[in-house]
């Protein structure tokens, strides 16, 4: 893709500057997230360095790049070094949901993450006592309700196999 429109309004365009400087966006990704309050999250592509050339851009600035490590389950053990990015939404509440992979050809390993915490991690989180071994190989793996409140992840569990794992991050938005 080339330019990322939405609302009567052009949020992003390859060749734009990116918040690195020096450094272009070359190629907007995959999907992208437009929340109601004219937010946005997208994949995107650098210039430069093929090592750190992915990036999870929030309303222009990165939130996540290549090459970032990525939060431990278990404090001490390693959570990763990010290679791609998974699905990504945006929520009213600002906050992004989003998928951190480890692997080249490990689209169901890694981690689900909001913002820059951690929600699972494959081959490290526990649900109901089981070993969560990766998330299900589909495009489409984990939602969140608008407000951001509730994720829904569809995982594979160890002894269980397919399942889907609800967390209730409580209310987003201050209720007046």
């Amino acid at each position: 893709q080339d330019r990322l429109l939405g609302n009567a309004r052009e949020y992003l365009r390859a060749g734009a500057p990116s918040p690195i400087l020096g450094r272009s966006v070359a190629q907007i990704l995959r999907g992208y997230s437009l929340n109601d309050l004219g937010g946005f999250a997208t994949e995107a592509l650098l210039s430069g360095d093929p090592a750190t050339d992915t990036v999870l851009l929030v309303n222009g600035a990165i939130a996540a790049q290549e090459g970032d490590a990525l939060p431990p389950a278990v404090p001490g053990s390693a959570g990763g070094i990010l290679t791609s990015i998974g699905q990504a939404l945006l929520s009213n509440s600002g906050n992004v949901y989003w998928q951190g992979l480890v692997g080249p050809g490990n689209q169901n390993r890694g981690s689900f993450l909001r913002d820059g915490a951690l929600i699972l991690q494959a081959q490290a989180s526990q649900v109901g006592g089981e070993l969560v071994t990766g998330f299900a190989d589909v495009k489409d793996n984990f939602d969140v309700s608008p407000s951001g409140r509730f994720w829904i992840g569809r995982v594979e569990l160890e002894i269980s196999g397919d399942a889907y794992v609800l967390a209730d991050f409580g209310a987003a938005v201050p209720l007046n």
